[in-house]
């Protein structure tokens, strides 16, 4: 999902599924989300909320090995 919803500025929520592993980059630069759940097999997360300042909650899997 690299990249899939950056700049998207009407995001609000957001959760992915149990196939998705790698989630880096995918909200960059949404400044609207507010809530984010990632999937229990994520394993990259670096960069993923980037520029994402409104958000309030997030969630991640116990998988994660990169998020820097």
């Amino acid at each position: 999902m690299f990249a899939t919803y950056s700049n998207c500025t009407n995001l609000t929520t957001a959760a992915c599924g149990i196939n998705v592993i790698n989630m880096r980059a995918t909200y960059t630069y949404c400044p609207n989300l507010s809530e984010a759940i990632c999937g229990p097999n994520v394993v990259n997360m670096s960069e993923t909320y980037k520029n994402c300042t409104g958000l309030i909650k997030a969630a991640c899997g116990d998988k994660v090995q990169e998020m820097p």
